[in-house]
């Protein structure tokens, strides 16, 4: 699941790569999307170090947290899909610092800034 994962993101990357150097209006929208594709990237670079920190002996995260970090990512996507205008997705994430997932959580917290409008 992981290789399809990252094999999708390539293709995706590569397909924004080739949009990034149409004209308008293509060209604009991929940039603006850019960010986004990036901020995906890494949270799913987040999730695999954190899965392999827990096969290294780190301690698991607590099903509060996993369920935390799930529903923050529902709440992204979701919003993505509904609106055709961006709106603020805040996140306010409440896990331990030392917690294998804080790295993933700043990530999903950096993807919910760039998917939230600038005022």
């Amino acid at each position: 699941m992981r290789r399809r994962l990252y094999r999708d993101l390539s293709d995706i990357r590569t397909e924004f790569q080739r949009a990034l150097t149409e004209p308008p209006p293509t060209g604009a929208r991929a940039a603006a999307w850019w960010p986004l594709v990036v901020a995906v990237e890494r949270i799913v670079d987040a999730t695999t170090a954190a899965r392999v920190r827990v096969r290294h002996g780190a301690p698991d995260p607590g099903a509060g947290e996993v369920a935390e970090v799930s529903r923050q990512l529902r709440e992204l996507a979701e919003g993505l899909r509904e609106v055709e205008v961006l709106v603020p997705v805040p996140a306010a994430f409440t896990g331990p610092e030392d917690s294998v997932l804080a790295p993933l959580r700043q990530e999903v917290e950096a993807a919910r800034a760039v998917a939230s409008p600038r005022g």
